[in-house]
């Protein structure tokens, strides 16, 4: 008799189907649109071909660069308002731009 998939060994093995799904923070079976309940294998797997799904966390991403851009261009903007010089919001500026720009263009997987 073969061993029992725990919960997260389910996950694992779902991660690698073609028909895996994501509904908020739990992974569902996108073909019955409910939680694995296999205990050793699922009769329906069908392998990922290529490459497999990846998100990307919110550091590989362009949202997080284009929310400290925002963050910078405002916290800029409200201070030359009032004739300062903000470096910080420069920073953020530049920091948030260069961020962006390597999420788009630099990290090809």
């Amino acid at each position: 008799m073969e061993k029992k998939l725990t919960r997260f060994e389910q996950i694992e093995y779902c991660k690698s189907c073609k028909n895996v799904k994501k509904v908020g923070l739990t992974t569902v079976c996108g073909l019955t649109n409910q939680v694995a309940t296999f205990e050793v294998s699922c009769e329906k797997f069908e392998k990922m071909g290529g490459e497999e799904k990846k998100e990307k966390s919110f550091f590989g991403s362009w949202k997080g660069a284009l929310v400290l851009s925002a963050l910078g261009f405002i916290r800029f903007a409200l201070k030359m308002g009032s004739g300062e010089t903000d470096f910080l919001g420069i920073m953020f500026l530049v920091l948030g731009i260069g961020w962006l720009l390597f999420a788009i263009f630099g990290n090809k997987e």
